[in-house]
């Protein structure tokens, strides 16, 4: 019946044919064949139930009710799940509803088709033990808690039957209780009897039914769920010598955990707290089975063919850099196929070579860059042309790549080494850029970071693991039954029509379908997203300071720097009293500057002192140079004197604490121009300089401090640095052959700046 719950599960009287899957505990696979749940004895403290289902109840002292509320009851517990209409089996919430049941010893019974009859009708058997029954219109939800604690909440409620506040149709309690009630009141099915309970109160309290109002057994999630507010906390318990996370509400942790079925949010929530509960994960160890990437056996898992799309959509920095991380795919070269998908015509030769390296570095011989003709058909189309490019070759899967990815060696291979379904790697992010994974939705069902994000980012002691998403981007990779599940996925209606996002349009299809997106930080370090907000094509990497700082410090800061500030001092040279040199930057740093330099071509011709740069108008010692700000790089400069100039200075004359910049240029020395400079001083505190030039490509060029006897030719990219004023004059002797490029800081008290 369509707008209704199709529920048939029967309740039997005696001897019902239950026509389910029957999942028990200690067999946690979805496709086992139906098995019947037969009642143990009944317990002498529970008694026969009365004709009209309810339990005889003997006076009780204080005494003894503080007895039972601290002993520990042995029950058996009995989940039952119907089938709703649409709700295909093998659903993401299922699974996690079977793995919590598992962990608690429920014996779960999944209804697959509806069509589940009693053969008989007959009284209960008086030498049968009662149980606890939990009923859930579908399957999703989840137990924390053994079906004694729920006991404890009905005795606690007076109650046999609680109900959940809210529109879901659910119930636990006595199991004899509700067999007898659908008896007397002639009801089929179980969310037929939740139905006259909810609305009529005398049948609740003829069969002692109650709404769960203290939460003594349900908690629902809803549009307005947040973990860590509202009273809503995951916490950690210890169990033994062990500790588990649990789930509290205000304080108290419900057995059974529902989201409301019309709320998106409240099931992402769900979702995203059940990764907690169901065993997966412990507290300070992370993941209970993560392998490691150094497994032998790990890349040998995988088998057919491997489809990688990679996508250059947008302009981006490290475009190079990013295209080549993919090049160590960890994937076999004769079982891949690559296929590229550029939208930017001034990356073209960028992604030919790309293309041209995974043919002859890696031995990927099937790569093919992609042009579509006519009119452009649009990136979700294009990515759903992929997926059924990859269905015609027989995938085993796709993985998607987008270009503004920088990935360390193997991710790809390690990803569908590990077998999940839909996975992603956790991205390291940068400033101000989106995350790569979501794990909530907000109000309009956009995603949404949940209450442990940060946490997860991390990847470490608790946070390692598999983590279920509402959404991922970037990199992930697809298995090929989630290909023919799942149509044009890239193209699905989002529920706010004025969007056009793939990517989001991709997520909602898979969660509509129920299939797992499963973000994971089993291993470290995985790789970063790269940051690509108001970046112009032609702007060059280097000025990202700011808008990419992993990337930047990879390939623009000498690894030997992060030792030094790591407290490792022997890598700071000292030639002579109080000049010091730190290996600082890398020699592409030194050469993209040099590089720059050139491009703008604004040089000085040092023919003269006038230099009405300066705000005297006069050069005492004039160079062939250029200032920073006529490069264009002011901002760079700023950013790396709070970061890295400012260190130096304070590590080598601690002080001495300057303001800031007062002159930046890069000097051109070479034997045609200007060689060299005679014995000198600067107008400074301190001076930085770098040497851009490698010390292989010129002769001469040594900076030699006559006072103190130490003459001193620094490789590029290190930083030398001196006190400017009275003790320390200086020397630039001449370049004899090939050409010098050098950075020269001047740092000095904000009153004195120059430029």
């Amino acid at each position: 019946m369509a707008g209704k719950l199709m529920v048939n599960v029967a309740l039997c009287l005696l001897l019902c044919d239950f026509g389910l899957q029957h999942v028990m505990a200690e067999k946690p696979a979805l496709s086992e064949e139906s098995n019947e749940i037969a009642d143990t004895p009944l317990d002498n403290e529970n008694g026969n139930p009365k004709e009209n289902g309810v339990q005889e109840e003997k006076p009780e002292s204080d005494k003894d009710k503080k007895n039972e509320e601290d002993e520990e009851i042995d029950v058996e517990g009995h989940i039952v799940v119907g089938v709703q209409e649409g709700w295909a089996d093998g659903r993401v919430e299922e699974a996690q509803l079977v793995k919590s049941a598992n962990r608690f010893n429920y014996k779960i019974q999944i209804a697959r088709d509806g069509a589940i009859s009693c053969k008989a009708e007959g009284q209960d058997n008086k030498d049968e033990a009662d149980y606890i029954l939990i009923y859930l219109p579908r399957a999703e939800g989840v137990v924390q808690a053994p079906a004694s604690n729920l006991l404890k909440g009905l005795k606690a409620a007076e109650a046999s039957i609680l109900l959940p506040e809210g529109s879901i149709n659910a119930l636990v309690g006595w199991g004899k209780v509700v067999r007898q009630a659908a008896r007397a009141e002639s009801v089929s099915d179980f969310a037929e009897l939740v139905e006259i309970l909810r609305r009529d109160p005398e049948l609740r309290s003829k069969y002692r039914s109650r709404f769960d109002s203290e939460g003594r057994a349900f908690h629902v999630l809803n549009d307005l769920s947040h973990v860590n507010n509202h009273g809503l906390e995951v916490t950690e318990v210890e169990e033994g010598d062990r500790s588990r996370y649990e789930f509290r509400v205000s304080g108290h942790a419900p057995s059974v955990v529902l989201a409301t079925p019309t709320s998106e949010r409240g099931r992402s929530v769900l979702l995203a707290v059940s990764d907690y509960l169901v065993g997966s994960h412990e507290p300070g160890v992370g993941c209970v089975d993560c392998i490691t990437s150094d497994e032998p056996e790990l890349l040998l898992n995988v088998s057919g063919v491997t489809l990688v799309g990679v996508f250059v959509t947008r302009p981006q920095p490290f475009l190079e850099d990013a295209l080549g991380s993919l090049l160590a795919t960890g994937l076999h070269p004769n079982k891949t196929v690559v296929l590229v998908y550029n939208t930017i015509e001034e990356y073209t030769p960028k992604v030919n070579r790309f293309s041209q390296r995974l043919r002859e570095e890696q031995g990927i011989m099937n790569v093919t860059v992609m042009q579509v003709s006519g009119k452009e058909p649009g990136v979700g189309v294009v990515k759903n042309m992929m997926l059924e490019e990859c269905l015609r070759i027989n995938c085993g899967w796709f993985i998607h790549v987008d270009a503004a990815v920088f990935l360390n060696p193997m991710i790809l291979g390690l990803q569908i080494s590990l077998g999940h379904p839909v996975l992603a790697p956790a991205l390291s992010v940068q400033s101000r850029v989106p995350a790569s994974f979501w794990r909530e939705l907000d109000s309009d069902l956009r995603p949404a970071y949940s209450w442990d994000h940060a946490h997860i980012l991390k990847g470490r002691g608790g946070a390692r693991g598999y983590w279920h998403a509402s959404c991922i981007r970037g990199v992930y990779s697809v298995r090929h039954d989630i290909l023919e599940r799942v149509r044009n996925p890239y193209t699905h209606a989002l529920p706010l029509p004025t969007e056009e996002d793939p990517d989001l349009a991709f997520c909602s299809a898979l969660r509509e379908a129920g299939v797992p997106m499963v973000v994971q930080t089993a291993f470290q370090e995985q790789g970063a997203l790269l940051n690509t907000t108001g970046h112009e094509i032609g702007t060059s990497d280097i000025t990202t300071f700011s808008s990419n700082p992993l990337l930047w410090h990879l390939f623009y800061v000498h690894p030997d720097y992060n030792k030094i500030m790591g407290g490792e001092f022997g890598f700071v040279d000292r030639p002579c009293y109080e000049v010091y040199v730190f290996p600082t930057f890398s020699q592409r740093f030194a050469a993209e500057l040099v590089q720059i330099a050139n491009s703008v071509n604004q040089w000085s011709t040092a023919t003269t002192k006038q230099d009405m740069r300066k705000k005297n108008g006069v050069e005492e010692v004039p160079t062939v140079d250029q200032w920073f700000s006529q490069l264009g790089l002011e901002d760079l400069l700023d950013e790396l004197f709070g970061s890295i100039f400012q260190n130096i200075e304070m590590l080598s004359y601690p002080s001495s604490y300057p303001d800031g910049i007062t002159l930046s240029l890069i000097a051109r020395f070479k034997a045609d121009e200007v060689p060299g400079l005679p014995k000198h001083n600067d107008a400074s505190v301190a001076t930085l300089a770098i040497n851009l030039t490698p010390s292989e490509l010129y002769k001469g060029g040594e900076v030699e401090f006559p006072v103190q006897e130490c003459r001193i030719k620094p490789e590029a990219g290190h930083v030398f640095v001196y006190p400017g004023r009275l003790t320390h004059p200086k020397i630039f002797h001449n370049v004899t052959e090939g050409v010098l490029h050098r950075a020269i800081i001047m740092i000095d008290s904000k009153d004195k700046v120059l430029d």
